[in-house]
């Protein structure tokens, strides 16, 4: 694995340094022009490593790395939110060269105190997909509270209803332990899922873990002000299911439609993009794409990894490139030089870990 890490560093660096990444991006937005989307889900201060009040797979960058990231995105890009994106395609101009979009999912208060001034400074604008039902209510969302719970107890086991958590005291054995769970709740029906999470948060009490305010979502005070400001306030459902597992029809109407419905009277603006939770092939499938473009949303993002070539073919399956902590500033830039080249495994251990 240090190897693999290894090489993709060299590449980086090649790519970064040389002029393979400047000849790619003149070749991909002259002879093939595409639309490059980030995905963000956290940004916190490095102050806060080592802390485990928190999932630490959620963080994208330390305040310090997304500042960089966004100073050379000003730099070379021209940076739209998707709504932006939408106008650009529907003009005469067309899209300009060297397009990017930054997107954030879930919506923890960090993407206002954080990430929004970093934004504001570079007099950039992004995208933030939120879960409605935890803007009103206050809550952490399931996942993150899933991975901190868990980590209050020294050791296994844990027994939940058809499914059992057992892990030693050591970290590496609480985290394996952790993303198994993870990945089962995000492939059994959904009333299992909301079944499963309920017994676990009943079992280990959440307790002060609601002290740090940047685990929390943002209330929608702070998304009016990002709102005014000019960021796009996407949907991401109202309790993030795993949308291929929700059964009932009325239900998945509620995620969907009922999400954009709630966004738009609480700011008073379109909701014109949806991102599916989880993102991976398996989270979404026809019947979820069919109902996100009968709401009337113009786009809808995955977490599958990728560009997107135009003209836009896919607008409700877009790709998009994850951004992680722990990737360097060449490996950053060249993933924006030269997507193709760069595409790459983030998630060392678990793929899916950080697709939420």
């Amino acid at each position: 694995m240090k190897a693999l890490s290894l090489r993709r560093e060299l590449l980086a660096k090649f790519v970064t340094h040389s002029g393979i990444g400047r000849a790619a991006r003149v070749w991909r937005h002259g002879m093939r022009p595409d639309v490059t989307i980030l995905a963000y889900h956290r940004v916190l201060p490095e102050t806060m490593s080592g802390q485990s009040d928190f999932d630490p797979e959620l963080v994208s960058a330390w305040a310090n790395e997304f500042d960089w990231q966004m100073s050379y995105l000003k730099r070379h890009c021209e940076v739209l939110t998707c709504e932006e994106l939408d106008s650009a395609l529907s003009s005469s101009k067309g899209v300009p060269r060297n397009t990017v979009v930054v997107t954030f999912d879930d919506g923890f208060k960090d993407n206002f105190l954080v990430a929004f001034p970093i934004l504001k400074n570079h007099g950039l604008r992004a995208t933030f997909f939120i879960c409605t039902d935890n803007v009103e209510s206050g809550e952490r969302l399931w996942f993150d509270r899933i991975v901190t719970q868990i980590g209050q107890r020294a050791s296994g086991p844990i027994d939940l209803p058809g499914y059992q958590l057992d892990f030693k005291e050591n970290e590496l054995s609480r985290k394996s332990a952790t993303d198994r769970f993870l990945d089962h709740l995000k492939r059994v029906p959904n009333i299992e899922r909301v079944s499963l999470c309920q017994a676990l948060f009943d079992l280990i009490p959440e307790g002060s873990l609601k002290a740090n305010q940047l685990h929390l979502p943002m209330h929608w005070g702070e998304l009016k002000e990002m709102a005014q400001a000019g960021m796009e306030i996407g949907s991401h459902s109202k309790t993030h299911p795993i949308l291929s597992q929700v059964a009932q029809d009325d239900e998945l109407h509620a995620e969907i439609h009922g999400s954009k419905e709630i966004i738009e009277k609480a700011l008073g603006q379109e909701v014109a993009s949806f991102a599916y939770p989880v993102g991976k092939q398996f989270s979404f499938d026809a019947r979820t794409v069919k109902m996100v473009e009968r709401a009337g949303y113009r786009f809808a993002v995955t977490y599958e990894a990728g560009i997107n070539p135009l003209p836009v073919a896919q607008r409700f399956a877009l790709k998009r490139i994850s951004v992680e902590r722990y990737i360097s500033r060449d490996m950053f830039s060249a993933s924006i030089l030269a997507p193709d080249i760069m595409l790459f495994p983030h998630h060392r251990n678990n793929p899916d870990r950080s697709s939420l």
